[in-house]
């Protein structure tokens, strides 16, 4: 009677504890989730988190599509600051390929950019077995997906919770300033294999291609150096894909002599991903060719783009405080 009592005592601490947890992420998701969001469901419409659709229509020059390779070393404000053209980077961890063709279809819906620069290390990914699960987490609980905005929390409280500015002063961009030595070794070493990538996300390629081709967007692929991630059977891979769809592709790990990466400054996780002053030298490479490929506009002095300026205020402040306490 004794084990049966302390069994069901058992039981209801973890049901409170399941309820408790389910009442904050909920109230979590109330605070942190932007007003466009429940305003969305409020009007039976599909909740924005792709947010890039908080960006005034046609107002993005070049979208960046891809995983944490290219949230961690574009920062379209580097880009804005030197170059003037306006940028985003539509980039989630992880990331598969079916979201990156997702993040491009809706952000088509506004944006007309003229080019999408596609970082290609998602067509390796394989599919998740979850993945279906993480994206009704998501929709059910926004925090999963706005768990950061804590740092862009306006702290006056109007309409019974915290007003969460919508637009994204890092365009997209993932702040990291801490550095981790990678290996010195040289990883790209050249063969003829060819690494062999998912069929299934060989089919959203195709269908991101047919989407730019249709919105008048021209594709490439641009890899960003990874010592963990890349090597040269993956290059032949995306390269061969590359040639079939006709769409150009620029390898940056093996151009070192255009990019100079610093593989013990300017990676945080020992050459997996950039950091902060690796992403000023990337950012730097895509401003330069970008703009002269594609001669596009310097916007800076154009009043249509005045909150382009004022972000730039605000990541400079941002970035200059944090470099200066390393």
């Amino acid at each position: 009677m004794e084990k049966q009592k302390n069994g069901i005592k058992q039981i209801l601490i973890c049901v409170s504890f399941l309820l408790i947890l389910a009442m904050l992420l909920i109230t979590l998701s109330y605070i942190f989730a932007p007003k466009s969001y429940w305003k969305a469901l409020r009007y039976g419409q599909k909740p924005i988190v792709n947010s890039v659709l908080n960006e005034p229509d046609d107002s993005i020059d070049v979208l960046f599509l891809g995983d944490s390779l290219a949230y961690s070393a574009i920062s379209p404000m580097e880009i804005w600051r030197k170059q003037g053209f306006t940028s985003f980077v539509c980039a989630g961890p992880a990331q598969p390929m079916s979201s990156c063709e997702e993040l491009l279809r809706e952000a088509l819906e506004k944006q007309r950019p003229k080019v999408v620069v596609f970082e290609p290390n998602s067509l390796y990914r394989k599919k998740k077995a979850d993945a279906g699960l993480d994206a009704c987490l998501e929709s059910l609980l926004p925090i999963f997906t706005y768990h950061d905005q804590w740092k862009k929390i306006d702290k006056t409280l109007f309409s019974g919770y915290f007003n969460v500015k919508e637009t994204d002063d890092f365009k997209g961009f993932k702040y990291k300033n801490n550095a981790k030595s990678g290996k010195t070794s040289k990883y790209m070493k050249k063969t003829g294999k060819i690494k062999k990538m998912p069929d299934f996300n060989e089919e959203y390629f195709k269908s991101i291609v047919d989407m730019c081709r249709e919105a008048g967007t021209e594709l490439i692929m641009v890899s960003i150096p990874s010592r963990k991630c890349w090597n040269y059977e993956k290059h032949n891979g995306v390269q061969a894909l590359s040639e079939e769809y006709g769409v150009e592709y620029i390898d940056l790990n093996l151009m070192n002599d255009v990019v100079s990466i610093d593989w013990d400054t300017d990676t945080r996780d020992k050459g997996d991903h950039l950091n902060y002053s690796g992403a000023v030298k990337i950012s730097g490479f895509f401003g330069e060719f970008l703009k002269a490929r594609y001669s596009l506009p310097d916007r800076r002095n154009d009043s249509d783009y005045t909150q382009w300026n004022e972000a730039l205020d605000r990541y400079l402040n941002f970035v200059g405080a944090l470099e200066k306490a390393l």
